[in-house]
């Protein structure tokens, strides 16, 4: 850690001057492509005032990327936080530096507190998908240049390859078609069919506006704050498919016991406030019944089958649970 660093990012932060830091340094969970910690303490400025404070350092290297890119750090400087509102945003950055070698760069972010992760209610998650759909469709219908100009963001295909990573070329894809597979066989025959349609589907995706996706839109990466939502860990954003990053809050559905069995409950109330927020700025009158059911498959179907295949029993059941709960909303959905 580098404090010369953390007096820009504190003067920054209370738009004084700081001219010495305290500090302690407490690990976060960072993920799997950045170490982050929250460094907290006491910063005195040119004036002598003492202020306590906390921040996040999060620190991302190159050699953890499949692609050799820092998108979060391309969002933070090209301005584009700015797009946001009080009701949703990122995280504020208070300084973001970039090694001369572009191997790693350091965001000193905001340190949020909050409800996060199995302590977010349904009625918390439901403002997180409502405010995700407004700043999605607000985006599109105004399109800033700021927004036009992010060219150097992940593709829309991002959901597309992630299908083929976790589908066709995963040992789940084989595991389903074998006679040893003892998932019931109607789930099943589920994702099979869904593997013969999803050509068509992606085509169709195609046809539908783009939109600016988070990439990881889950429970672990938001926060409810104050009444409002704030998002995290910005990693893979880019330019994607109409409602892509809310299949990850309706299939992250633990409780705080592990059990799924909220999957349905999730999606009953989650893609209703989506499609209202979003609605507000463009017409999805369009979009069929089965619009989501079918984005939620293509990208955890067979996510739930490797989790099935590879851990522990208690778990193995929550992954039946899951996919029946998927295969009962079809039925549910073809009825409306």
């Amino acid at each position: 850690m580098k404090t010369e660093e953390l007096s820009l990012a504190l003067s920054k932060k209370f738009g004084k001057k700081v001219k010495n830091v305290a500090y302690q340094l407490t690990q976060l969970q960072g993920g799997t492509i950045a170490d982050v910690k929250l460094i907290s303490g006491i910063a005195t400025t040119v004036d002598g005032e003492a202020l306590p404070y906390k921040v996040a350092l999060k620190t991302q290297r190159s050699e953890l990327f499949a692609e050799q890119r820092y998108f979060e750090y391309e969002l933070y400087t090209s301005g584009f936080s700015e797009l946001f509102t009080a009701e949703f945003r990122c995280a504020e950055c208070y300084h973001a530096e970039i090694a001369s070698d572009k191997t790693e760069v350091r965001l000193w972010l905001e340190y949020i507190e909050g409800a996060i992760s199995k302590d977010l209610t349904i009625e918390m998650r439901e403002q997180a998908a409502e405010q995700l759909g407004r700043f999605q469709g607000r985006i599109y219908a105004h399109k800033p240049s700021l927004a036009e100009k992010i060219d150097y963001a992940t593709s829309p295909d991002f959901m597309q390859k992630r299908y083929t990573e976790w589908g066709s070329k995963s040992d789940g894809y084989e595991y389903i078609r074998t006679s040893n597979c003892d998932i019931p066989k109607h789930l099943c025959e589920m994702l099979i069919e869904m593997d013969a349609q999803a050509s068509e589907v992606f085509e169709n995706l195609k046809k539908l506006p783009l939109v600016l996706c988070h990439r990881d839109y889950s429970a672990h990466n938001i926060f409810y704050s104050d009444n409002k939502i704030r998002i995290i860990d910005w990693d893979w954003f880019g330019w994607g498919y109409l409602g892509a990053d809310i299949t990850s809050l309706i299939a992250d559905s633990l409780d705080s016991k592990g059990y799924m069995g909220n999957l349905a409950t999730h999606y009953r109330r989650i893609v209703p406030a989506y499609y209202k927020g979003i609605s507000e700025y463009m017409d999805i009158s369009s979009i069929d019944n089965t619009y989501m059911w079918k984005m939620t498959l293509l990208s955890f179907g067979y996510r739930f089958v490797r989790r099935y295949m590879r851990d522990a029993q208690a778990v193995k059941e929550q992954q039946v649970i899951a996919l029946q709960q998927m295969f009962e909303l079809k039925s549910e959905l073809q009825k409306r």
